[in-house]
């Protein structure tokens, strides 16, 4: 039994909707279950097209025009946008991102708000477009489809 509520900023007769909701199902909790109740900012995070545009759309064009894997390109970018922090691994100094898209600086699970996730995506886009001269074209929700019949022909 679980349930989310999200009060809306800005707007009083939500507000006021969504607290008589949280009551009404607080209320209604059983009284011999322990319940964990957790109140944190909200955010719209990425959406799932935004997801496959960057590992589906950028990263597959960048991995068959460099060679480099979809780990290994994403590694690259989040560094290039988080920044990195260095760490020991064996008696050996290494770098990793600072964050991820999905975790915070903590490595804890923080999954990028979608505007933040925009802005990574095009930090890609730009850095293939400049330093390596691949054209990685506007997310096309049909582009999937497209390439599949044309390498199907």
């Amino acid at each position: 039994m679980s349930a989310e509520f999200i009060m809306a900023a800005d707007d009083p007769d939500n507000r006021e909707r969504t607290v008589s909701r949280l009551i009404r199902f607080l209320a209604d909790w059983p009284a011999d279950k322990p319940c964990l109740i957790t109140c944190e900012l909200f955010k719209l995070s990425r959406s799932s097209k935004q997801n496959r545009a960057l590992f589906g759309l950028a990263y597959k064009i960048l991995r068959d025009e460099t060679g480099h894997d979809v780990d290994e390109l994403h590694d690259f970018f989040c560094k290039r946008f988080f920044g990195t922090v260095e760490y020991e691994f064996l008696g050996e100094t290494r770098t990793k991102p600072a964050r991820t898209t999905t975790t915070n600086e903590q490595g804890k699970r923080d999954v990028l708000p979608w505007d933040r996730f925009s802005e990574f995506f095009e930090s890609v886009r730009t850095f293939a477009a400049s330093e390596l001269m691949v054209a990685i074209p506007d997310p096309d929700p049909l582009w999937y489809e497209k390439v599949e019949r044309k390498h199907a022909a």
